[in-house]
């Protein structure tokens, strides 16, 4: 029997293995382990900041990651530890991974509050905040529509209609993320003038190359998946060698990029804020455009 105790089960889980089910708990293991840290770390933040309950973006944030993270470790052992009802089972799977793109578009609404205010992107421009707010609350809106069309009626042709959606979905989203990163990185060229610390460029740096890797781990997985429900494709989900792959995928499109998320909403506001008062002492005449 091994690890794997939901075979009879009328749920199609993404595990079908023993062996599957082994990668999964150690997946499970480390989202507890990231969890636990991010806790701790989310408590520190609020005995050591002021009005932390007015940082709304923060909590937010925070908020999300910690969602998505929970939502994993419920997740993950779905099939091995776990037997879960079929509609249970596909929201932790498939609907909640919308919480990835909120934690993403609420990281970029904080770096257009900051771009605002140091005048990297013009003042009459405050309507981008809008622009975001509305972005996710229509990428929730379509994507809850296309998770229940593909629910209520598994055929491929609804599975390719949400395959292609979160394709579309991911790649905006990656357009609008990197047209605002080139912009911050503009705005921390002009404030290091004032401020030198390189390690700022340098985390931001890592920031985008673990968002972008995120948003192209999860178009390489959808496509993969658009391409064996046309082609009808010999599937290897049943192999140990998927669950390594899958594994990979987790790391790139949610591990590696929440933590860096994480820790760039934990510090980035409040040191960039410092850093702008600096800035605006020393260069008091910079006019507002």
């Amino acid at each position: 029997m091994g690890v794997f105790l939901c075979k009879d089960s009328p749920v199609s889980y993404e595990i079908s293995t023993p062996g599957q089910g082994i990668v999964y708990l150690i997946l499970t293991a480390i989202y507890i382990g990231l969890e636990t840290y991010c806790i701790v770390e989310t408590i520190k933040i609020c005995k050591t900041q002021k009005n932390i309950r007015k940082n709304y973006v923060l909590l937010a944030a925070h908020g999300c990651i910690h969602m998505l993270f929970i939502r994993d470790i419920i997740f993950m052992p779905g099939g091995v530890l776990i037997c879960y009802g079929k509609f249970f089972y596909a929201i932790v799977s498939s609907h909640l991974y919308i919480i990835k793109h909120v934690i993403i578009l609420i990281m970029l609404y904080q770096i257009l509050c900051i771009l605002l205010d140091s005048y990297t992107i013009p003042a009459r421009k405050r309507y981008f905040k809008t622009v975001i707010i509305i972005m996710i609350i229509v990428d929730i809106i379509l994507h809850t529509v296309v998770f229940i069309i593909s629910y209520i009626s598994p055929t491929d042709a609804h599975r390719l209609i949400r395959d292609i959606f979160s394709i579309i979905d991911a790649a905006a989203i990656m357009v609008v993320f990197n047209y605002f990163m080139e912009h911050f990185k503009s705005f921390l060229k002009r404030m290091q003038k004032f401020v030198s610390d390189s390690g700022d460029y340098k985390a931001t740096l890592i920031l985008r190359i673990s968002v972008n890797g995120c948003f192209i781990a999860r178009i390489i997985y959808k496509v993969k998946a658009v391409i064996t429900i046309i082609t009808g494709a010999l599937s290897f989900g049943d192999t140990f060698g998927h669950a390594i792959y899958m594994a990979i995928y987790y790391f790139f499109n949610e591990m590696f990029p929440c933590m860096m998320i994480f820790h760039a909403m934990k510090k980035g506001g409040k040191e960039h804020y410092m850093k702008l008062d600096v800035m605006f002492k020393i260069n008091k005449k910079q006019p507002a455009k």
